[in-house]
């Protein structure tokens, strides 16, 4: 089941907060520190190409040595696991991690409740705060590039148009406005940071 911060570990941690008030580490971590830190279990990196829309600031965040996780593995658990993160953000504590589409499900029971899933739907790490990660040391840290073999498309062009004609069907009998339809690829790749650098 989905577990987060009980309330008296995460109360006792307010003088920790206040110390943390900036929210955020702009101590540049060495090369080799930063590469063994994207391949720990638990570390969030979050990049993007474009400067954040508040701060203006250009980079990555690396969010590393979570100190608990926050998990959804059924429809129950999402509302426990958001209300988990809601109470981490509170005591000043960051969350990075990652939502599925299916965990909407959780909000409307009786037109999903019987849809079965495959877990988790939630995993979220919680962290004293975020490094920010200049573009440069991400590019240092990060091995060759690599791509990837043996791409795969996991439906049939006919199951592609079959999809095609439910969504038209839908959007026409004003079921729904708009369908991101997507279909799985399967392919080989020897190293997942070599693929994203």
């Amino acid at each position: 089941r989905g577990r987060g911060l009980a309330p008296s570990s995460v109360s006792g941690e307010r003088a920790a907060r206040d110390r943390r008030a900036s929210g955020v580490t702009d101590a540049a971590l060495p090369t080799a520190a930063l590469a063994d830190a994207l391949r720990q279990p638990g570390t969030v990196l979050l990049d993007g190409p474009l400067p954040d829309a508040d701060t203006r600031r250009a980079g990555a965040w690396l969010f590393a040595d979570p100190r608990d996780e926050i998990r959804a593995e059924t429809l129950a658990d999402v509302p426990g696991a958001l209300h988990a993160l809601d109470a981490a953000l509170a005591d000043g504590f960051a969350v990075a991690g990652w939502l599925a589409y299916e965990a909407g499900y959780a909000f409307e029971p009786e037109r999903f409740g019987s849809v079965e899933t495959a877990g988790p739907l939630a995993w979220f790490g919680v962290y004293e705060s975020p490094a920010a990660v200049a573009e440069s040391e991400l590019r240092a840290a990060l091995p060759a590039p690599s791509g990837i073999s043996g791409l795969e498309a996991g439906w049939t062009e006919a199951a592609y148009h079959e999809a095609i004609g439910r969504v038209r069907a839908h959007i026409r009998e004003g079921d729904v406005y708009q369908i991101n339809l997507t279909w799985p690829f399967r392919f080989t790749a020897n190293d997942p940071l070599a693929l994203y650098a």
